[in-house]
């Protein structure tokens, strides 16, 4: 998926057909994305059918930490993913260059 800017504490998700507007908010130390609205090749879809998020991000002991369910209304559950990412320390703190 990639996510774009959308003005104050919102973003759009796009993957494939698939488009939602995310509002961000910031609780307990992390980043918390709740889905306002949802599309479908440009279809705006109804309430009772817009997936419903437990999403968030945040730091602990340098490392990024990520917790996402996403659950359809009447379906339930459909995905939950977590875990962590530490830096790529190479990308952050390039070699020294050799001295010739």
């Amino acid at each position: 998926s990639t996510l774009h800017p959308d003005g104050d504490m919102t973003v759009f998700e796009q993957f494939g057909p698939f488009r939602f507007r995310l509002k961000l908010s910031c609780q307990d130390g992390g980043l918390e994305m709740a889905i306002e609205d949802g599309r479908v090749f440009g279809l705006r879809l109804p309430r009772w059918m817009r997936p419903l998020s437990d999403a968030r991000e945040f730091v602990r002991d340098g490392k990024f930490h990520f917790d996402v369910g996403v659950s359809l209304p009447v379906f339930g559950l459909l995905v939950r993913y977590r875990g962590w990412l530490v830096p790529d320390r190479e990308a952050v703190e390039p070699r020294p260059k050799p001295v010739l």
